[in-house]
């Protein structure tokens, strides 16, 4: 009997074989049995028409679904493709939405399976009878697109199919929920989080351990288990065949000299720190680098949105990966007039070699508000006499002594004390030089490349800019006596009145912040970088659960989709909630350049946790089931 779609059955399906269970998100799944036919079991999760709006509006949004479409199926030989892309990308927005940040291909078929027959027609899948062959073909249809292919016969390379990458794709997706009124601010909050990968670990192995043995091991499956005796201790070595009938040692080496512990050829170990009452530990999977908004100087506090995200292998440099995030925000960024001028990061970006994060900063014309370890330089002489380094900023050596040793609280301080410590430091303030002017910035030439001299910072001594007295400017000395006074003798050569300048090469550079560090300025811009670990909260707690088995696929390119469709998901709705923006009532939505702005306090829409919102029937006003004669029906696909 030839298989038919689910809304053809429905016919023949009654209530007795008609189930609901109640599930833990607030969504009713409706579980059809056809024991008449002796199919297996079908879930159906139904989508409400806002929620329905909602992916549908950000979906339509997506200038990559439209050069997806082009570029596989544009000049594609035969019938065209059985699940349109813009389906797809609709339905597994659905299922993350639906389930609170779980990437399913099988959340995605219940969706399908769920829809409304007007649904259905507006995704052209109408009489389609949609499989999880079809739904998982379309993620691996994309992976394989952004990648080059071989010529089996001939060895020829052919470029990849798509000229996008998975993050394109990623964020691309993100992007599609800003309102098209949403203001983007210059400065960005930046910050890394844990993500697991599905795959099971099968080692803990060290690389002091493996040696230099990491290749597979062919062999039968009676082969016994690797061992290697370490320090008088037995590390074992776990085995798991492969499709091809290899068997494979774990831990190998991988192509990044790192160790795999896992199927999961593209995650790795990495460390995280101790959270709601655990402690710090390590795990296999992947960094998830997320982009946030910070307020706009001079506007109100706001909820945190996503920008964009860049996924890496656990344990692997941050620097590297902030970077690349930053240079696909700003390609962003530039199509808008905009550019990123400022982030806010934490010790895990700002503690990198310098010529690995500030100096690429410095030369992109970038500044960076971050926090200084405890074992980090803070004192540092400078290469003309009169002048020493201070937390990476240049000041005049002639000030009280107690001002240069100051040390920021620790996590214990009363308020009180943290108050005092930023008046020290604002005190400290009067004897720093000045910046004069922005850091040295010249065109770029068509490999991307500036000058040597990109980043290079001129400052002004603090009796220029008239912040303090010196015996030796007389001048200085007939200002106001509230100005403090320097330690300089009369007569004796300072430095005082100095011009320097700092090349964005020297070490001395790391540190170098637009606000000085720990002052009251410096604590106000520093505190942005906490929409970054709200957002952190948002993904994972408030408004999605990402966790381990949120997406249950392998490699590093498929989760970075996947975790595109979760932050997006999470953008949704945060907007809906904090900023009363829903695309799924567009009827309410302001008109078109009306900047969004969050809800007063007193209008927040709060949901339970006991009891998320729900995204069952809604009332709506929905289209006839059937369109109208004069209406061009969508071509099967």
């Amino acid at each position: 009997m030839a298989a038919r779609s689910l809304m053809d059955r429905s016919a023949d399906i009654t209530m007795t074989n008609t189930s609901r269970a109640s599930r833990t998100d607030g969504l009713t799944a409706i579980v059809i049995t056809d024991e008449e036919h002796g199919m297996a079991p079908a879930t159906a999760v139904q989508t409400g028409s806002w929620d329905f709006d909602r992916a549908l509006a950000a979906v339509r949004r997506m200038e990559t679904v439209k050069i997806v479409a082009t570029e596989l199926d544009g000049h594609r030989p035969g019938p065209r493709r059985y699940l349109p892309w813009e389906a797809w990308f609709t339905a597994i927005a659905l299922a993350v939405m639906h389930s609170r940040g779980q990437a399913h291909m099988t959340g995605a078929l219940a969706v399908i399976n769920g829809l409304t027959p007007t649904q259905r027609w507006q995704l052209g899948l109408r009489g389609l009878d949609i499989t999880y062959a079809h739904v998982e073909s379309g993620l691996e249809t994309i992976i394989k697109a952004c990648r080059p292919s071989v010529n089996v016969k001939t060895g020829q390379v052919r470029p990849p199919r798509l000229t996008l990458t998975e993050h394109d794709i990623a964020n691309s997706l993100i992007r599609a929920t800003h309102p098209p009124g949403m203001v983007l601010s210059d400065t960005i909050a930046m910050d890394s989080t844990d993500f697991e990968t599905d795959a099971a670990r099968r080692s803990r192995a060290s690389l002091n351990v493996l040696g230099l043995a990491g290749e597979a091991i062919a062999g039968d499956s009676d082969k016994e288990t690797p061992t290697e005796v370490v320090d008088g201790k037995v590390m074992r070595r776990s085995r798991h065949r492969t499709r091809g009938a290899q068997v494979r040692a774990f831990p190998y080496v991988g192509a990044d000299k790192r160790l795999v512990h896992s199927l999961d050829e593209d995650a790795r170990d990495g460390y995280r720190s101790g959270k709601q009452m655990k402690g710090k530990d390590t795990f296999l999977g992947y960094d998830l680098h997320i982009a946030t908004s910070t307020p706009v100087k001079g506007s109100d506090a706001r909820a945190a949105l996503a920008y964009g995200i860049e996924v890496a292998p656990a344990g692997s440099s941050k620097a590297r990966a902030g970077l690349n995030l930053i240079e696909r925000l700003n390609r962003t960024f530039e199509e808008d007039g905009h550019r990123i001028a400022a982030v806010c990061v934490d010790r895990g970006y700002s503690m990198a070699k310098h010529e690995n994060w500030a100096l690429q900063l410095s030369k992109q014309g970038i500044v960076q508000h971050h926090d200084l370890g405890e074992k980090e330089t803070r004192l540092a002489p400078a290469d003309k006499p009169g002048i020493i380094f201070l937390d990476g900023h240049p000041y005049i050596a002639n000030m009280p002594k107690r001002l240069k040793e100051l040390r920021r609280p620790g996590l214990g301080a009363t308020k009180e004390e943290k108050a005092a410590a930023a008046r020290d430091y604002d005190e400290r303030r009067a004897y720093a030089f000045s910046a004069n002017g922005p850091a040295k910035l010249s065109p770029r030439d068509e490999n991307g490349e500036g000058k040597a001299t990109d980043g290079d910072q001129r400052y002004r001594g603090p009796v220029l800019t008239g912040k303090v007295r010196c015996p030796n400017h007389p001048r200085s000395m007939r200002w106001a006596e509230h100005k403090p006074l320097t330690n300089c003798d009369a007569g004796t050569k300072c430095a005082c009145g100095a011009t320097i300048t700092v090349k964005a090469a020297d070490p001395r550079a790391k540190h170098r912040q637009p606000e000085l560090f720990g002052t009251s300025r410096w604590h106000e811009a520093y505190g942005a970088r906490n929409m970054s670990e709200s957002f952190n909260a948002s993904v994972k707690k408030h408004h999605m659960s990402l966790q381990r088995h949120s997406a249950r696929v392998f490699g590093l390119a498929k989760n970075t989709i996947m975790l595109g469709f979760i932050v997006a998901a999470t953008n949704i709705a945060v907007l809906r909630t904090c900023y009363n923006h829903d695309d799924g009532k567009p009827e309410q939505l302001p008109p078109a350049g009306t900047p969004v702005e969050p809800q007063p306090a007193g209008e927040l829409t709060v949901f339970n946790d006991d009891q998320p919102p729900r995204a069952g029937p809604q009332p709506s006003s929905e289209p006839p089931l059937e369109p109208k004669t004069n209406r061009t029906r969508p071509t099967r696909s």
